[in-house]
């Protein structure tokens, strides 16, 4: 990788990609490596370039890129390269290189469910962050699964088992706090 800027001044960042010829996920479970393709296709809407593999930890850059992104990188998420593709305000000029993953030969995965939501709110981040706060987004949902459950359990008690709406409301609200909160 280190020669590839040798030989190309006008290189920015050398990327280690399982996505290009030489290149490949190894032995992984075809799960895995669909939800790698698919974690990638995301990444590509938001850093508009045909980077192959956004996801890659194994790259290299020129400092001044670093130094071009470090007031647009945020806390959220944690894929580094993407974060820097999405952040530098210019197209960057980048190799790839095909790299073979490896198995593991100590510790395990890092990705779960909580791994894919940080992922999300980093992709939202970089296309609506600009807007609105990124942290507001779960919120709204959160809001919003409560308004639709107590709109749907004050009708079910008020309309269809007839009681007053006082009670209605009163058990529709209830129900609302305890989804919410669970």
């Amino acid at each position: 990788m280190y020669l590839d800027f040798a030989g190309d001044e006008g290189l920015d960042i050398v990327v280690g990609s399982r996505y290009v010829d030489d290149g490949s996920a190894g032995e992984w479970q075809e799960d895995r490596a669909r939800m790698s393709r698919l974690a990638a296709q995301l990444a590509r809407l938001v850093v508009k370039s045909d980077l192959k593999d956004p996801m890659s930890g194994f790259f290299m850059l020129r400092r001044e890129v670093l130094h071009e992104a470090i007031g647009n990188l945020s806390g959220v998420g944690f894929k580094i390269l993407l974060h820097i593709f999405a952040s530098v305000p210019r197209p960057l000029r980048f190799k790839e290189r095909g790299y073979t993953f490896r198995p593991r030969h100590s510790g395990e995965s890092k990705l779960d469910s909580m791994v894919a939501w940080e992922y999300i709110m980093m992709l939202l981040d970089k296309t609506v962050g600009r807007y609105v706060p990124v942290r507001f987004i779960p919120f709204t949902l959160i809001g919003t699964i409560g308004v639709a459950v107590h709109m749907t359990a004050l009708w079910v008690i008020f309309k269809g088992m007839g009681t007053s709406f006082a009670v209605g409301q009163s058990a529709a609200t209830l129900i609302a706090m305890t989804t919410n909160f669970s």
